[in-house]
């Protein structure tokens, strides 16, 4: 987690401590013999009251200096990935419009998560989510020609998956080379290259196996801490390109 973000929650916690600790001595009456304290009590609700706002604001900022971050670094890699010529650079910018069109819908799921109360609420949110997506339906009654190729889960502080879309892999701790960002940062976004198939691609491709074919799948990874149940909500963007057709 990121420490400047720790460092202010501490602030924040010993500023409420002390401000409660004040109140609690002003009104039993032990400050009426420290007279230069007492007179200085509306100061010092004023200075914690302005702390705490400053905290608020700095957390908002951060939260987005930290989005803007993770999707510079997303860009950087694919960059890293394909080149930086022309050619290379216009086709990142197809491949970042594609996952572009998807994002009102995928940061307005992530904002639901964080507002779970219970792991219970939660689990039931993301699996109703990624049944409607794969029958393509969004949330605002849309639907799309074609379904998303998608991903939703929910992972513990310890990364073991409490919801995936397979459910064979659901209390295990996968480790794929993203997991350890993930853990780590718990709120932000980052990009996967990797040669897997969900089944919904592997039905459309109409395979059992997907051995005939041989894909490389472009994941859009954003992931989200759901502070109330100490889960984080992830959601991978999956673009497939498929390179080799069967014989």
């Amino acid at each position: 987690m990121n420490i400047r973000w720790t460092l202010d929650r501490v602030i924040v916690l010993a500023v409420l401590v002390l401000s409660i600790a004040v109140t609690i001595a002003d009104f039993s009456g032990a400050l009426d013999s420290v007279q230069w304290l007492k007179d200085r009590i509306p100061v010092m609700t004023l200075l914690a009251m302005c702390l705490i706002a400053s905290s608020f604001y700095f957390d908002g900022s951060r939260l987005q200096d930290a989005f803007s971050e993770a999707s510079q670094k997303q860009r950087d890699e694919i960059v890293r990935a394909l080149g930086a010529d022309n050619v290379s650079i216009k086709i990142i910018s197809q491949l970042q419009f594609r996952w572009k069109e998807r994002e009102t819908a995928v940061r307005a799921f992530l904002e639901e998560c964080t507002a779970a109360t219970d792991v219970a609420s939660l689990l039931l949110e993301v699996e109703r989510k990624q049944t409607k997506l794969m029958a393509g339906e969004l949330e605002d009654g849309a639907r799309t020609r074609f379904p998303w190729d998608v991903a939703v889960m929910v992972m513990d502080y310890t990364g073991r998956l409490l919801y995936h879309p397979n459910p064979a892999i659901i209390n295990t701790r996968p480790n794929q080379p993203h997991h350890p960002l993930v853990l780590r940062e718990r709120t932000g976004e980052t990009f996967w290259a990797n040669q897997f198939l969900t089944k919904k691609l592997k039905d459309a491709l109409q395979v059992q196996t997907g051995a005939e074919y041989k894909v490389d799948r472009l994941t859009k990874v954003y992931f989200r801490q759901c502070r109330n149940v100490d889960a984080i909500c992830i959601f991978e963007s999956h673009l497939d390109v498929l390179y080799q057709l069967p014989s």
